[in-house]
């Protein structure tokens, strides 16, 4: 019983450091793909027609805004891949946190039974109640005089 505790403690931590590096290769991709998207729309205020590698302003422009989709794109798929990770995260807290549960269920059942000996109590009295009154109904009734 115990070996199957760490076996599956071991295994979740397994798990959670593999989490934890993916976390980290898309938060680095997202922060890479910022940087490069932040130096590409830098304006450049020099006033020549050419570029240093020879092309002209034009071509540079496509050329850059060709690389900002590209690194939008990725951009994006790193925020969906951070988006399924955080749910992945919190399906494995949900379904493996027997601990959390238990105690849940353990807390309603004593309110459920403290709940159970106060209305045992109630109809206990109730029915002391109602057995006097019924009592005194016949009493009253054998002895009057319209038995």
């Amino acid at each position: 019983m115990q070996a199957s505790a760490t076996a599956k403690s071991v295994n979740e931590n397994v798990i959670l450091k593999n989490y934890e590096k993916k976390v980290k290769e898309e938060v680095r991709l997202i922060n890479e793909n910022l940087f490069e998207m932040l130096k590409l729309l830098k304006i450049d205020e020099s006033s020549k027609g050419y570029d240093d590698l020879g092309l002209n302003k034009s071509s540079q422009a496509e050329i850059d805004s060709f690389e900002i989709e590209i690194r939008s794109s990725n951009l994006i798929k790193s925020t969906e891949s951070l988006s399924k990770i955080v749910s992945d995260l919190k399906d494995l807290t949900i379904l493996n946190d027997f601990k959390s549960i238990n105690s849940q269920i353990t807390n309603h059942c004593q309110f459920l039974r403290m709940n159970e000996n106060e209305i045992d109590l109630q109809l206990r009295m109730a029915k002391d109640v109602l057995f006097k009154l019924l009592q005194d109904l016949q009493n009253e009734y054998y002895t009057s005089r319209y038995k």
